[in-house]
């Protein structure tokens, strides 16, 4: 069983706040693939609420995986 919060990378400088986008989606690829090989499949609607972003952003996440994974 997977649990997950949303996934979040920041870092403080001085009075800016900076959030690394690339980081955050390594990290949601590294739960899909987490999922992927604990189940074999992903489903979307699933996977956008465990990581607390939209079907579309799990949907863009999955095109890094080859087919057939």
């Amino acid at each position: 069983m997977i649990y997950c919060v949303r996934l979040c990378t920041i870092q403080v400088e001085g009075s800016r706040i900076l959030i690394d986008y690339d980081a955050l989606a390594e990290e949601r690829q590294t739960m899909l693939t987490r999922i992927l090989s604990e189940n074999g499949r992903v489903v979307c609607t699933e996977a956008a609420r465990l990581l607390g972003v939209s079907e579309h952003t799990v949907r863009r996440d999955l095109k890094v995986y080859p087919t057939g994974y």
